[in-house]
């Protein structure tokens, strides 16, 4: 496996989504070693060759998203699943914070805000 450690990827805000609720956000292989968010992926986007790929991995989406639909019990498991991991999370999150009151006693819980006792 090869790194680019030039700038070449875009953003999207669905990483926030996924913090109120589950989510998938894929990446697929379009038979192309483009990098996405430049002139030659949008390029290779379009042939013929992606095709099959782009259709590949819709068609798994699609069954990923009927089997949480109408698999017996698996969209409470993925609820459970994404609850268990948001009391995790906040709870590390609440540990990292008193860590740091504990490290800076002078500053208020909000970091914005300072003591001026």
């Amino acid at each position: 496996m090869s790194f680019i450690t030039e700038d070449s990827s875009g953003s999207s805000d669905f990483g926030n989504v996924t913090h109120a609720l589950p989510g998938i956000h894929p990446y697929f292989y379009i038979g192309s070693d483009a990098l996405s968010h430049t002139e030659e992926y949008t390029a290779a986007s379009g042939a013929e060759k992606a095709q099959f790929f782009t259709l590949r991995a819709a068609k798994a989406l699609a069954m990923t998203a009927v089997d949480v639909l109408f698999g017996p019990g698996v969209l409470e498991r993925v609820r459970k699943a994404f609850t268990e991991a948001k009391v995790i999370e906040e709870e590390g999150l609440k540990c990292q914070q008193e860590k740091h009151a504990e490290a800076e006693p002078n500053k208020s819980q909000d970091a914005t805000t300072y003591n001026t006792v």
